[in-house]
């Protein structure tokens, strides 16, 4: 029971962060995150939880700029989530190897920022049979029982 609960509050917490970080840019999530709901007896503080960031592009502005704001978020908020982040360097194949990657050296959540439209439908699912949570971003998940999405306009 307990590794459910910290799992769902995991969950919470990468999207609180996402929410928080990206509410001055037009940004909307896809379920209501409160930041109350992962603060108050949320069941992951005095443990550390590892997070890959996949990014979409470092030498972009805005992708840079999210993932650096989530992990500055983070790490003031939620000093227990480690996230490290990789760059997809903007090329749609990178994102399922580093999805691979993220998978295989068990990581506690993802964050993704995907790029293009590459299937990565299959690692998605994998995450969730595993129990990873997984919260894409800037694009909509093509099925959403998999994963969590968090839309964004970096144009508002």
């Amino acid at each position: 029971m307990r590794n459910v609960v910290w799992k769902k509050s995991l969950a919470l917490a990468l999207g609180a962060v996402l929410v928080t970080g990206t509410a001055l840019t037009g940004c909307g999530s896809t379920s209501d995150i409160t930041e109350s709901a992962v603060t108050d007896e949320s069941g992951i503080e005095g443990e550390t939880y590892k997070v890959t960031y996949i990014a979409s592009s470092m030498s972009d502005a805005f992708g840079a700029w999210l993932a650096n704001t989530t992990v500055e978020i983070a790490e003031e908020k939620y000093p227990n989530l480690k996230i490290t982040v990789v760059d997809q360097q903007n090329d749609t194949t990178k994102g399922p190897e580093l999805l691979e990657n993220a998978l295989n050296s068990g990581v506690d959540g993802i964050i993704y920022h995907k790029t293009g439209d590459a299937d990565t439908s299959n690692y998605l699912k994998e995450a969730k049979e595993d129990g990873i949570p997984v919260v894409q971003v800037n694009l909509p998940v093509d099925n959403k029982e998999d994963a969590s999405s968090v839309l964004c306009d970096e144009y508002q």
